[in-house]
């Protein structure tokens, strides 16, 4: 046939915005000691609807031991793994994190987060005794005192040397003065 029949059709297209789907954190683990201010990991969302920008909130943030600032886990209070962290005692502490397309429906995902801290070798704090008395006309090698060092990392074992003014005596590896 040498006629052709179209039919249009009209209507309107309503785009609806899709909700995150997941949340990734690109590191989960601090050392005890970390300064404030020190970036942990990075945060990145899932989501259906590309190339919208996400931002990131802490919705339960471990009593402030950490915040998000563009994205970004940071310290936000130093951690000490021999004494706990503000109300966590272990290996590690949760937070809860909300991402958001900033669109006004379906915009919005929350995950929980463990975040872990690691033990480093801590600086021993003291070694006593400080002061040894000797008795007048000991005789050599007389043990007239042992060391020991105070230090947070409960497990730790210590050797001792003598340093150059004490020339007159000697230290065992163990501690023992004579």
């Amino acid at each position: 046939s040498q006629y052709k029949t179209t039919t249009i059709f009209s209507g309107v297209v309503t785009l609806v915005n899709n909700a995150p789907s997941d949340i990734a954190l690109s590191a989960a683990s601090v050392s005890e000691g970390t300064p404030t201010g020190v970036a942990i990991g990075s945060f990145t969302s899932t989501d259906a609807d590309i190339g919208q920008g996400h931002t990131y909130t802490l919705v339960a943030d471990a009593g402030g031991l950490v915040r998000v600032v563009g994205g970004v886990l940071m310290v936000n209070r130093i951690m000490n793994f021999e004494s706990g962290f503000g109300d966590y005692y272990g290996t590690s502490f949760p937070i809860r994190v909300r991402t958001d397309d900033g669109q006004d429906n379906h915009c919005c995902f929350e995950k929980d987060f463990l975040i872990s801290v690691t033990d480093v070798n801590d600086v021993p704090q003291s070694i006593s005794p400080a002061t040894v008395l000797v008795q007048e006309n000991s005789d050599i090698n007389t043990v007239v005192g042992t060391l020991s060092t105070t230090d947070e990392d409960c497990c730790d074992s210590h050797t001792y040397s003598p340093l150059s003014y004490a020339a007159d005596f000697a230290v065992s590896p163990r501690g023992q003065i004579t």
